[in-house]
């Protein structure tokens, strides 16, 4: 940047009136706040140092930025390693769990239904006997009742055999009585012989 021109500072202010002694003073002052300012301001030796610097922290910037990025990326895909490793082995642990599980509970209601069946089966043995012995007992009690009821129908026969006899008597001494007397008791054996007939068949 070219330095402060006061000789040409002062023509000018002299031009428009201002006395030379002041316009002086003017231009000392502004020469020295232009000094000042051009102290302050960056040359293009510094605005180059400052980019190369601003260049050497943008690339060192960019080279931890990508060195974390990979850092975290290995770290991330390590994290999901882990997890995906862990939740497989959760998932083998539940599943030989569940595959344990489901066996004991076969086993179990495989033994639930084999005492339920040995049960079944003793009931129905039980049964089986129970019914065979009253069976049994019904076909005693039968051959009793059959054998009571052929020695009833064994005196029933008797009886009716004197009672025939005693009838058979009775109509050979009315054959000697008389014709009518003959007829009436012909007529009653008749009766008593059907009587005697349904008795028959009732019994039997």
């Amino acid at each position: 940047m070219p330095g402060f021109d006061t000789l040409r500072f002062v023509h000018e202010l002299e031009l428009v009136g201002v006395p030379r002694t002041q316009a002086e003073g003017h231009a000392r002052a502004f020469a020295g706040a232009y000094n000042h300012v051009q102290d302050q301001m960056a040359t293009k030796q510094d605005l180059e140092r400052t980019q190369v610097a601003l260049k050497t922290d943008i690339d060192s910037l960019r080279d931890n930025t990508k060195a974390d990025i990979a850092a975290l990326s290995a770290e991330t895909k390590a994290d999901i390693a882990a997890l995906r490793a862990e939740t497989k082995a959760d998932i083998a642990n539940l599943s030989a769990e569940t595959k344990a599980d489901i066996a004991n509970l076969s086993a179990e209601t495989k033994a639930d239904i084999a005492n339920l069946s040995a049960e079944t089966k003793a009931d129905i043995e039980a049964l089986r006997t129970e019914t065979k012995a009253d069976i049994a007992a019904l076909r005693s009690e039968t051959k009793q009742d059959i054998a009571s009821l052929r020695v009833e129908m064994g005196e029933g026969f008797a009886r009716i055999d004197a009672s025939f006899q005693s009838l058979s008597t009775s109509i050979a001494w009315i054959k000697w009585t008389s014709t009518g007397m003959l007829t009436l008791c012909l007529a009653s054996a008749g009766a008593c012989f059907e009587m005697l007939k349904r008795v028959s068949t009732v019994i039997q």
